[in-house]
């Protein structure tokens, strides 16, 4: 076990994450934008930036292809999980929004890729000095930079937290509003609904989408029956992050809030969350 300043890991080689003191003036920030097209929203794409500074040790194995970029995204709903990785500090992650539900969960990193043995780790590597003439190997795989997790819950759907509630019949769902720490909406679906959200057997999962999309109507309704007359200059609903996110996605879609006359639950969780009909279209008379 490695002692680095009065920080101490089992890593056998310099890491840098927070609190670890193995590049006393190391830095690595990332970035996460959502460039996801409002035409397009059944295929989510996030563009991730990642910044090491003050680390040449990781900067020149990134050069030389041993190290490389990757970020894990994970939701813990569906049990969906991939790890995507790049060459480059810039790269985008895509996945279709069929197959994660709920919060989403980013874990950025910067890996070894290719094996380093015996490389010995001198000032130029800007490493602690208590790392400066030590030998280190690196394994495939072996996480060289560690960034905190970020969760992604902006939008409406990454807003729903599906339950399952044996007190519920089956086929149905009950949603309702919960404001006890982060602004959500609990949904509690029978045993069926969510045997079907967690598997779908259509495919990509139409079904799914359209449990999905019936559930965030529910809940742009109830969003409108508790906050559709808080308006005025300075609305209470401006004090949350998630309903203020929701807003500016809501408003980015041209659409009215739920707080205006004209707003329609169906009709915004449709053009976030659009149906995808399987077969195409068919405009002959019937």
């Amino acid at each position: 076990m490695n002692t680095v300043g009065n920080y101490v890991r089992s890593f056998p080689y310099p890491v840098m994450e927070e609190g670890n003191l193995s590049f006393p003036l190391g830095s690595y920030e990332v970035e996460l934008v959502d460039r996801t097209p409002s035409e397009n929203a059944g295929t989510k794409i996030i563009s991730v930036m990642h910044h090491v500074k003050n680390a040449r040790l990781i900067w020149n194995m990134l050069q030389r292809g041993k190290f490389a970029y990757g970020c894990a995204v994970a939701s813990p709903l569906t049990g969906y999980r991939k790890f995507f990785q790049s060459k480059h500090p810039q790269h985008e992650i895509t996945w279709e929004s069929d197959h994660v539900l709920g919060n989403v969960q980013f874990s950025p990193v910067i890996f070894c890729k290719e094996p380093v043995c015996n490389h010995v780790l001198s000032p130029d590597c800007d490493v602690s000095d208590l790392w400066i003439g030590k030998s280190v190997n690196f394994a495939i795989g072996a996480k060289i930079a560690i960034s905190t997790p970020y969760t992604l819950s902006s939008s409406v759907q990454h807003m729903l937290w599906f339950r399952k509630n044996e007190n519920v019949s089956p086929g149905q769902m009950q949603a309702g509003i919960c404001e006890d720490g982060d602004f959500r909406f609990d949904v509690d679906v029978s045993q069926d609904v969510f045997k079907t959200i967690l598997n779908p057997q259509d495919g990509e999962g139409p079904l799914r989408r359209a449990i999905v999309i019936n559930a965030m109507s529910a809940c742009l309704a109830l969003l409108a029956k508790d906050y559709g007359n808080d308006s005025g200059d300075s609305p209470s609903w401006k004090n949350i992050p998630n309903l203020v996110s929701l807003s500016d996605e809501i408003h980015s879609a041209g659409l009215p809030l739920w707080d205006a006359d004209d707003f329609c639950p169906e009709k915004t969780a449709t053009a976030l969350y659009p149906y995808v009909l399987q077969g195409g279209s068919d405009d002959s008379d019937t």
